[in-house]
């Protein structure tokens, strides 16, 4: 089966367009690629985003962390505080039935 001059020109032409869409995204691509993956933007060193991604989730599960320590923190100051003023009642109770 022979493949007319009029259809392979028109392959051809359809993969010339297919390549020019291509080469106009590959400076976007290269671009997106050194921000995302090597962290180098407009000459300038900066840590790849994956990179700072790690870093952020790394801070607000320290944040978290604090908070959730100092809250346990004032809960065991609370029931020590509650645990003398019982324990100073119930003294005072056995005084004065004594």
């Amino acid at each position: 089966m022979a493949t007319s001059n009029d259809k392979i020109y028109e392959i051809l032409i359809d993969i010339q367009g297919r390549v020019c869409a291509i080469e106009t995204l590959a400076p976007t691509v290269n671009e997106l690629e050194k921000i995302v993956m090597k962290g180098s933007r407009n000459g300038s060193v900066t840590q790849p985003l994956t990179q700072r991604m790690d870093s952020v989730e790394t801070a607000i599960k320290t944040q978290k962390d604090t908070e959730k320590e100092k809250k346990d923190g004032k809960i065991w100051f609370n029931r020590a505080v509650v645990g003398a003023i019982v324990a100073q009642s119930v003294g005072l109770l056995i005084a004065l039935f004594k």
